[in-house]
């Protein structure tokens, strides 16, 4: 992401994200609007099209903003530049198409894009490519995951760590859609090979089900319990979470705001 982009967020926490619109029974993307990361004002809708859009995946590659909302009623996976971030979005070209796509997410890795979307049949499926704008090749490990309610639909961006380890999260709709959210640890990645390790506890759960996992919690010393918005008693996640958004800081920025990412999460209570 470039500075004045990372500028813009940090300073003025301008978040995209999605919005059931009830004049036309479909979802659109918006934008709102921070002066610290906690209190939001709505201030407009920023993407409209003909068919339902959700789940907007917003990156920076080769000096523009992009994103990928998930489109699945149009059967195509869509990439749109910002011409005017986050107000003005302009449609670029279709990355794949053909099937209902959903929870696309891409990463780049090595000078190679990656992409990762939940296909037909509840596959998750891997595509490879030297540009951004494709090819989309399908990756030989493809797909990663099959009969696995619990690992295969996207919860949020992959993240690199500051101590340079990769994870996906994954929404776990096993019991029902979007309860919780699991991790796993990318290994290995490259246009030949596939690895990765799933986490064994979920790192985001709704509050009714703390009562077990905040022991355990508090038996490793964990720390996912000790903000006031992610506890054991919190009514606005009490029935599920199941989409996490983290941004790791670059060092002036960490050092300004006193925290190594930026997270945000949701809840339904």
């Amino acid at each position: 992401m470039t500075a004045p982009a990372l500028e813009q967020l940090l300073l003025d926490f301008i978040c995209s994200s999605s919005f059931w619109n009830d004049k036309t029974s479909k979802g659109d993307i918006g934008a709102a609007w921070s002066a610290d990361g906690l209190k939001w004002e709505y201030r407009q809708q920023v993407l409209e099209e003909s068919f339902h859009l959700s789940y907007p995946f917003v990156f920076h590659d080769g000096g523009d903003i992009y994103m990928i909302p998930e489109t699945y009623q149009a059967k195509s996976v869509r990439l749109y530049r910002a011409e005017q971030f986050p107000y003005k979005w302009k449609f670029v070209t279709t990355l794949l198409s053909g099937e209902p796509y959903v929870d696309t997410i891409i990463l780049k890795e090595e000078e190679e894009y990656f992409l990762f979307t939940l296909a037909s049949g509840g596959k998750l499926r891997l595509f490879y490519s030297k540009s951004l704008l494709g090819e989309w090749i399908e990756h030989p490990e493809s797909p990663i995951i099959k009969n696995n309610n619990r690992m295969s639909r996207l919860a949020g961006r992959i993240v690199k760590t500051h101590d340079k380890k990769i994870y996906r999260f994954a929404q776990d709709g096993s019991n029902y859609y979007g309860e919780k959210v699991y991790a796993a640890q990318i290994l290995k990645i490259n246009p030949r090979e596939y690895v990765e390790v799933h986490v064994k506890d979920p790192i985001l759960l709704p509050s009714s089900y703390a009562s077990y996992f905040y022991q355990r919690a508090e038996e490793r010393t964990s720390t996912v319990w000790s903000s006031p918005t992610l506890n054991k008693n919190s009514k606005w996640n009490h029935d599920a979470m199941h989409q996490v958004d983290a941004l790791l800081l670059p060092e002036e920025y960490r050092l300004k705001y006193g925290c190594r990412y930026l997270v945000m999460v949701d809840g339904c209570g």
